[in-house]
């Protein structure tokens, strides 16, 4: 019995069914969602091994065919040494190498240069110069040419006089329709004193002092268009010999160093120069002692330095056909193929004799010779051999002194026939 004034609470379990019943309904779902996630990973598992299996048996396949299988070959040539000391000789009309007379071609070389140099002059002295200078004579006096003797004056409006330096004929003036037309005749003055005061500028009438009282006064005269310079009186500067020797040492070595290195550039770089093989030679030489402003003097030089030069491809090919014939007189076997394979060469100070053309020297040479195997055409011979007539073929080369051969991998026995996969090394 429910007692008064008290309610009863409603039943609980129906709320607790329907959570298990939803729970239950959840795992149920995540299994089967779980059952089907397996089967594709499972594929893809077996799908990605399968891949690689096949990638790995491509790469096998294409190693194999692409690095098996192989054959290396090594063949040691017979070498034999050889020694040279001796003279040879590079002669300009040579061209090509003379083994008996041991003799290159050679050519010349040579640069030509010429220079003003300019030194100080250290002496001091008086001097007294007179002003030179030029004028031109007119004759307007007869159609009779007038000659004038060597020291003539002529006066300047001004009362200067200068002379004349040489004899001059002066010729005879053109008459035309009556009127006469002068001619003239350039000639060089000196003043007749020393010092600057006869130093002046253009002159538009000179008068010859010696035909002063008669017609020739007026219709003899002369003009000068420059003016006449050089007059002094005074201490000046001058070239001591020892300034001259000095200079000229110093301009001749100045000159030859820059001609060599001028001509050093124009020596193709195939051409061999030793020591010896140059000449520097003097063409000209002329000393100005007058004295600049500047107090210094002048010294021309023109010279020409000059090479002879020769290949040493040549050299070798000299030496290469004097180590048969030396080799071949001691009966050696293939004497006539031999090759240098190394060498060593040094060459002696040159005997130049610029004048024939030619230079001679000493010839040092440790060369190692052997008779050389083509290892593209021997790959052609050897293809699809097995060892045995491999070696055979290899033995029967002339010069083979030793042979190393190698097959890869190991169940290989002949040489492929491809010859990118046939490797020959000649020593």
């Amino acid at each position: 019995e429910r007692e008064e004034g008290s309610e009863e609470s409603p039943p609980a379990r129906p709320l607790e069914e329907k959570v298990d019943q939803f729970e239950n309904l959840e795992v149920e779902r995540f299994s089967k969602e779980e059952a089907l996630k397996k089967p594709v990973a499972s594929r893809f598992k077996k799908y990605f091994a399968t891949f690689i299996l096949l990638l790995f048996l491509g790469g096998g396949v294409y190693g194999v065919v692409e690095f098996l299988p192989r054959a290396a070959i090594q063949v040691v040539m017979r070498r034999v040494d050889w020694r040279y000391v001796e003279a040879g000789t590079a002669k300009r009309n040579l061209v090509e190498i003379d083994v008996l007379g041991r003799s290159i071609p050679a050519d010349i070389f040579s640069q030509r240069k010429n220079f003003n140099f300019t030194y100080p002059a250290t002496g001091k002295k008086q001097v007294e110069r007179k002003a030179i200078g030029k004028i031109t004579i007119f004759n307007g006096y007869s159609s009779a040419s007038q000659v004038l003797v060597a020291g003539t004056r002529f006066s300047s409006p001004d009362g200067k006089i200068f002379r004349l330096e040489k004899n001059v004929t002066v010729p005879g003036a053109q008459i035309a329709e009556g009127k006469v037309i002068p001619l003239s005749i350039e000639a060089a003055i000196v003043a007749d004193v020393a010092g600057p005061a006869s130093n002046i500028g253009p002159v538009s009438r000179f008068y010859i002092p010696a035909f002063k009282g008669s017609p020739k006064y007026e219709s003899f005269y002369a003009v000068s268009k420059g003016s006449t310079k050089g007059g002094f009186v005074g201490e000046l500067a001058y070239p001591t010999d020892l300034d001259i020797k000095r200079g000229k040492e110093e301009s001749a070595k100045s000159l030859q160093q820059s001609t060599e290195s001028l001509l050093s550039l124009n020596v193709p770089p195939a051409f061999k120069v030793i020591d010896g093989s140059k000449q520097f030679s003097m063409l000209k030489e002329k000393v100005n002692q007058e004295v600049d402003e500047n107090g210094g003097f002048s010294i021309f030089l023109e010279a020409e330095s000059s090479i002879i030069a020769f290949r040493e491809i040549d050299v070798l090919a000299l030496m290469k056909e004097l180590a048969r014939s030396d080799l071949k007189s001691k009966n050696y076997s293939g004497a006539e193929k031999l090759d240098i394979k190394s060498y060593k060469l040094d060459y002696g100070s040159g005997r130049l004799d610029l004048g024939q053309g030619q230079i001679s020297f000493a010839l040092n040479m440790a060369a190692v010779l052997w008779e050389p195997l083509d290892p593209y055409g021997l790959t052609q011979k050897v293809m699809d051999k097995n060892e045995k007539d491999l070696k055979a073929l290899i033995y029967s080369l002339p010069g083979v002194q030793k042979a190393t051969i190698s097959f890869w991998p190991f169940w290989v026995k002949s040489v492929p026939a491809n010859s990118n996969r046939v490797k020959i090394e000649i020593e």
